[in-house]
C-alpha cells in the first residue's frame, strides 16, 4: 500500500467513521448516504497495486431500495467516471463516490429515465388502437343533423324567423317588455 492510498484509507474513515470496516490491507467497505437518491449506497472497495494511476481492482456497489436497472446504470457512470478521474497525484474514491448527487451526474441518468418510460409508452400506444369509425351512435351527416334540429326545434315549440321575417317582428307581442340595445334604437327611430 503506498502512501496515497494509505492517506485515503484514513480520510475515508473520518468521513464514514460508522460504517467504514477495513476488511484486509486493501480492501475496505463503507456507506454513503445519497441525497437525491434518499438512499444509502454501499460501496466495496479494493485497491489495485497502481492506484491512483490504475483502476480499482474491485468496485462493487449495492442499493437495495433503487430498480436495479437504475443501480446499473449509476454503477456504468461511476465506472466511466473512474477513468476520467484517474491521476498519479491526487486519490479519487471519495471524488467519484460524490459524484453520484452531482447536478450532471444526475441529469444524465433523468433523461436516461425518461427515454426508457417514453420508449415503453410509445410501445403501450402501439397496442391501444382506436377505430373512430365503430365509435357508438349514429356518424354526423349533414342530413342526420337537420333531421335532429327539426325535431328538436319542434319538440322544444321554438319559432325560428327567416332573415326577411326580422323587420316584421312585433317587438311588444314577440319580445316582451324589455328590448335589446338595438331594438330600442330602432323603434325610437321609427317612432320618429
Amino acid at each position: 500500500m503506498n502512501d496515497i492510498q494509505q492517506c485515503e484509507l484514513i480520510t475515508l474513515q473520518a468521513i464514514f467513521p460508522e460504517t467504514f470496516q477495513q476488511l484486509s490491507d486493501t480492501q475496505f467497505t463503507f456507506i454513503f448516504p445519497s441525497q437525491y437518491y434518499k438512499c444509502d449506497f454501499k460501496f466495496t472497495i479494493t485497491y489495485s497495486a497502481g492506484y491512483p494511476m490504475q483502476q480499482l481492482a474491485q468496485f462493487d456497489i449495492e442499493a437495495p431500495q433503487l430498480h436495479d436497472t437504475l443501480a446499473q446504470t449509476v454503477f456504468n457512470k461511476l465506472t466511466s467516471l473512474q477513468q476520467q478521474l484517474m491521476n498519479p497525484d491526487e486519490a479519487y474514491i471519495f471524488q467519484l463516490i460524490q459524484s453520484i448527487d452531482d447536478d450532471q451526474f444526475r441529469v444524465e441518468i433523468i433523461f436516461q429515465d425518461q427515454k426508457i418510460e417514453q420508449i415503453e409508452d410509445d410501445e403501450d400506444a402501439v397496442l391501444v388502437k382506436i377505430n373512430h369509425g365503430e365509435l357508438p351512435g349514429k356518424p354526423v351527416t349533414d342530413e342526420n343533423y337537420h333531421k335532429w334540429f327539426a325535431d328538436f326545434t319542434k319538440k322544444k315549440g321554438i319559432k325560428l324567423l327567416e332573415e326577411e321575417d326580422w323587420s316584421k317582428i312585433d317587438y311588444n307581442t314577440e319580445m316582451g317588455a324589455t328590448f335589446t340595445g338595438y331594438e330600442y334604437f330602432k323603434r325610437k327611430n321609427d317612432e320618429k
